[in-house]
């Protein structure tokens, strides 16, 4: 599975869960450096939704007065259904920010 920003650029410190169609969690991986989550095991004839998000926080480097000290980088995206027919079927998940 990928999961990239919306310059498609792979980010790290991702989350994603797969669901079957009535939203049960039927897997979840997550990682910590970009392109490293593992290949997460599904039944192929079944469908299913992906979920992923991206939650890191980082000093604020260029802090001015009244902001705060950490910067957070919250992003979250979806992609399916998608109907699984290949033994390996690769995702693609774009995350945008998360809106407050």
């Amino acid at each position: 599975m990928d999961v990239v920003d919306e310059e498609g650029l792979p980010l790290d410190y991702v989350g994603a869960k797969v669901l079957d169609l009535n939203g049960v969690q039927r897997a979840y991986a997550s990682a910590k450096q970009a392109n490293a989550l593992p290949m997460i095991p599904v039944w192929i004839g079944e469908t299913y939704r992906v979920e992923a998000s991206r939650f890191k926080a980082s000093p604020n480097s260029t802090k001015k007065p009244g902001e705060g000290a950490i910067v957070i980088d919250h992003r979250e995206g979806a992609a399916g259904p998608i109907h699984i027919s290949e033994p390996t079927t690769r995702i693609r998940v774009v995350l945008r920010p998360r809106k407050p």
